[in-house]
């Protein structure tokens, strides 16, 4: 185990480690703001910055940042030195300062907003910070400990005149014994000096730089994160590293203890709440504690549970801290593809590129709030992970990851010089490197102990990129409970456990290498400035520009709807949208910079991103493409006359060829035809399949802009190129156009410079049922006993908590109600649902159950328990009486009852254990569900003003009619 750093220079001993652990109850308690609040305080702006968020309004100087900054390794009391703290900036080679020029906000860097200075320092000069501090109850023998956060790059601390510690790295914690620095009265004064040479050095920076312009960023210099006080005893626990191992239902405690050897024992207990789920205990001369937990429950985005731990020393040391219990590796499927699995179970992971900026606080969040509030949209939209891009956020950022069910790929900062893709691996300095390194293994054992975090990626798109093989293989041996990309982007190399390409705008994927996991890195970048909320009035930028919010949704969901095709073929195991917010020009985020606005529609996305649980469709030919035989279309490269689009016009005049049409050098492309000029215009008659199964979705390969029309009516508009054949989404007009017999097919297609190539098809796309295989007699689970395969939450949902217990899926108690809807593909042709339920509490027993009944996809019905009643209604304009079957029946609290629906084109037949209660011929009939309880997916289970609890629920299909 790697508990710590040391680093001794002369008159003073300062140390890095990876301290962490929890207790959500602690958090925050005890906490002293030193010296209190001052009238300057009470006087204190930000400076005027470009763009605020609406948080800057909640940062006070008397408490700024009050929360427990170590959310792993809590310790009841603490000294916040957060606040106003006396700055000045001189040459870098230049002593203290005789005065300083005024006060500065901690832990807000200089060159920010809330600093209220927002003052540019150069790799010539120093910033100086002076406040002063309490003298710290400490009994003889205890130690006073000062904790940074983070101080970006080099900081010297002082202590009473006194230099106590010297730290170099922008992104790791650090801690200095101040004990024999503290005089035995009065107020303490301490002094810190910090230089950082942001792109002027070798060393990691991440995207700070002196020059900010498209994708780099305003630099951050000094303290950044908090800075804090503690007392600990003579003897106390330095730091802890926390393994799960899922095989064994276990947890590994390693503790680092600093002080005099202990005496007794080293205790370690794990509690579910208030119950006490597992203990161990062990002589204080080991260092080693092992829990084992009876009834593990396992952590995952959808349930991210928590273990609380108390650690201690018998001889008076004790620190909270928390652990969840997953396991991530790469394993190949039934056809032989690498997966990701998370759990055992393979689960795409689906985020944004995430940098971490705020226009008012730079590096540093305004608040906690604000820090949690980018978590929680992320989660809102559908995301189950997060790409945390070449930077290291605070402990409190994956204490929210780890509470809130998020995924993390962890980046490197990088630093030093970059390479092309094509180019071999840098020739770094010693000095380079050697810093690097150091800074690389505080990263990981200051972050190790977070559930969260799943991916170390310790090169990005070459920048810094070196000894690649030797890198990652290190970090495989230093930790072997996480995944390691070797290189996001450009330069890979054979080594690590995926394979990531960048893709812009995208969506692609590479090609598993039949060891490593194929994921997307990055891809999207589709940028809309909003006026009023951008850093700067003009000269904003994205990959892929757009005029509005409606069009960028469009493309934005048509590009996260080709991914499942990319997931059966060639296997893509995850993707990253780039990215969360817009930054300073740069303007690709799905939100503001300020946070003000969500550019996109969070409900479509968030059903976009769930999609991609579901197992990868199957594509069918309707209309096929070019790619494997030629269709001769009618084309012209001269602008033709208006309804061109139309069925009835007249294309006589236009050349006849072989699709596709382009240039043979463009990737992907199957030229047939030569096309070089700029434009292209093309028809082709088709006829549709009477047996179509699936949904219709056009099968496309485009460079660069195109229209395609179905009738005469625009089906999709796509921008920019694709390297291969692609699916994409028809507008729900166009595929009302369509019809029995000929219909036509229209395409225009724009090319500005490079490659150019245009074919197109359409595809039957089937979706199948989520979930496990299907057994003999043709079930399929939709419920493990652990987790939802293929659900999620209604839209009514929020009111009551759906939650895994026992093995039983527990719908509790909400106002009114409570619910999950399926999202797989519910058999049209006919099914059987079966399940068994219980009321647990609460004044009513309803289970309702919303299923289709025919081709429209609102057309519902509802069945279940409720009051006594079983039944089928509609209150769509007509009577109830007239079209409610109703049977009465009595239910008993807490027994289980079965129950069985059976779909069909003909009959829908319902049984409540062996008894039928449902037994309806559909034809004439006009079922829908009642209007209050309207889903948005088509197979849905709800409790109303009850607890329930659900199990054994599975579905199978049905091919043959009912009797």
């Amino acid at each position: 185990m790697t508990r710590r750093s040391r680093i001794d220079v002369s008159k003073f001993v300062v140390w890095t480690s990876s301290r962490r652990a929890v207790a959500p109850g602690l958090l925050g308690a005890g906490l002293i703001v030193a010296l209190g609040a001052t009238a300057a305080a009470a006087d204190w702006q930000p400076a005027k910055g470009p763009l605020m968020t609406r948080w800057w309004r909640d940062v006070k100087p008397a408490a700024a940042w009050p929360e427990y900054p170590r959310p792993q390794m809590v310790r009841p009391n603490w000294t916040s030195l957060n606040g106003l703290w006396k700055y000045a900036v001189a040459a870098k080679h230049d002593g203290k300062p005789a005065a300083f020029e005024g006060e500065l906000l901690v832990p807000f860097p200089i060159e920010s907003a809330l600093s209220g200075v927002m003052r540019r320092v150069d790799e010539k000069q120093r910033v100086w910070y002076l406040r002063k501090f309490s003298r710290p109850e400490v009994h003889p023998g205890e130690h006073a400990l000062l904790h940074f956060g983070a101080v970006d790059w080099e900081a010297t601390v002082w202590v009473n005149g006194r230099e106590v510690g010297q730290h170099r790295g922008g992104y790791d914690p650090f801690t200095i014994d101040i004990t024999a620095a503290l005089t035995p009265h009065g107020d303490q004064e301490l002094t810190v000096a910090a230089w950082d040479p942001t792109d002027a050095g070798t060393q990691p920076r991440g995207k700070q730089v002196r020059k900010p312009g498209g994708i780099m960023y305003t630099p951050t210099t000094g303290i950044w994160q908090t800075v804090w006080l503690e007392v600990t005893p003579e003897t106390y626990i330095g730091g802890l590293v926390i393994t799960p191992d899922v095989d064994k239902s276990e947890v590994q405690v390693d503790l680092a203890i600093d002080g005099p050897p202990p005496e007794g024992k080293i205790w370690a207990r794990a509690f579910v709440g208030a119950d006490e789920v597992a203990a161990a205990e062990i002589p204080a001369s080991s260092r080693s504690l092992t829990l084992r937990l009876t009834k593990p429950r396992l952590w995952t985005p959808d349930d991210p549970f928590l273990y609380a731990l108390r650690i201690g020393l018998s001889s008076g040391d004790m620190v909270e801290s928390y652990c969840g219990l997953r396991k991530i590796e790469v394993a190949k499927d039934g056809d032989g593809i690498p997966r990701l699995l998370l759990n055992g179970k393979f689960v795409f992971q689906t985020g944004p590129l995430d940098q971490g900026f705020w226009p008012d606080g730079l590096y540093t969040a305004p608040t906690d709030e604000a820090l949690r509030y980018d978590i929680e949209i992320t989660k809102r939209m559908g995301f189950n992970m997060i790409r945390k891009h070449v930077k290291v956020e605070p402990e409190r950022w994956y204490y929210w990851c780890d509470r809130l069910g998020m995924l993390v790929w962890q980046d490197m900062p990088s630093g030093d010089k970059s390479i092309k893709a094509n180019e071999p691996d840098l020739k770094r300095s010693p000095e380079s490197a050697a810093q690097f390194e150091r800074e690389l293994q505080a990263m990981i054992d200051a972050r190790r102990n977070h559930p969260s975090i799943v991916m170390w990626v310790p090169f990005n798109e070459g920048w810094g990129q070196f000894d690649t093989a030797r890198i990652t293989e290190w970090i495989a041996q230093h930790d072997r409970t996480r995944l390691v990309n070797c290189a996001s982007g450009w330069a890979d190399r054979p080594v690590g456990s995926v394979i990531d390409m960048h893709n812009y705008p995208g969506p692609g994927s590479p090609k598993p290498d039949g060891a490593r996991a194929a994921v997307l890195g990055e891809f999207g970048g589709l940028g809309l400035p909003i006026t009023a909320h951008t850093w700067q009035s003009e000269k904003n930028w994205g990959y892929r520009s757009f005029t509005d919010r409606e069009s960028l949704g469009r493309n934005l969901i048509d590009r996260f709807n080709r991914i499942p095709a990319l997931i059966r073929s060639p296997g893509l195991c995850a993707s990253v949208y780039t990215q969360t917010t817009d930054v300073e020009v740069e303007v690709n985020g799905l939100l503001t910079y300020d946070r003000s606005i969500i550019k996109v529609d969070v409900e479509q996305l968030a059903q976009a991103n769930r999609r991609l649980q579901e197992p990868p469709p199957t594509f069918a030919a309707a209309v096929p493409t070019s790619e494997q035989a030629p269709l001769v279309w009618r084309y012209t490269t001269d602008k033709p006359g208006d309804h061109w689009t139309e069925p009835d016009f007249s294309d006589g005049g236009w050349q006849s060829g072989p699709g596709g049409f382009g240039e043979p050098s463009t990737p992907g492309a199957v030229v047939r035809t030569r096309w070089r000029t700029s434009d292209i215009w093309l028809r082709r008659e088709f006829e549709l399949p009477a047996d179509i199964r699936g949904e219709l979705a056009l099968r496309l390969h485009h460079d660069e802009d195109a229209e395609v029309y179905l009738n005469g009516v625009l089906a999709a508009e796509v921008s920019g190129y694709s390297t291969s054949y692609e699916s994409v989404a028809i507008q729900d007009k166009a595929l009302a156009a369509l019809h029995g017999g000929k219909n036509l097919i229209a395409i225009h297609c724009h090319q500005t410079t490079g490659g150019q190539y245009i074919d197109a098809g359409i595809d039957a796309v089937r979706r199948g049922a989520s979930g496990a295989a299907a057994d003999a007699g043709g079930w399929r689970p939709l419920f493990d006993g652990m987790t939802l395969l293929g659900w999620q939450s209604t839209p009514f949902a929020g009111h009551g908590d759906v939650e895994v217990e026992d093995g039983q899926l527990m719908l509790k108690f909400g106002e009114p109600l409570t619910g999950v809807s399926y999202t797989g593909d519910v058999p049209r042709d006919g099914y059987e649902l079966e399940l068994d339920a219980r009321r647990v509490d609460g004044s009513d027993f309803f289970v309702g159950l919303t299923f289709p009944v025919g081709p429209d996809p609102c057309s519902w019905i509802v069945g279940g328990w409720g009051g006594g009643l079983v039944g089928l209604s509609s209150l769509d304009g007509m009577d109830a009486s007239e079209n409610e079957t109703q049977r009465v029946m009595e239910f008993q609290n807490g027994r289980w009852y079965h129950f069985r629906l059976k779909v069909t084109k003909a009959k829908i037949e319902a049984w409540i254990d062996a008894e039928r209660v449902i037994d309806v011929d559909r034809e004439g009939k006009q079922i829908s569900i009642r209007r209050e309880m309207e889903l948005s997916k088509p197979l849905g289970l709800a409790t109303y003003m009850t607890t329930a609890a659900l199990k054994n629920i599975r579905i199978r299909r049905v091919d043959a009619p009912a009797r």
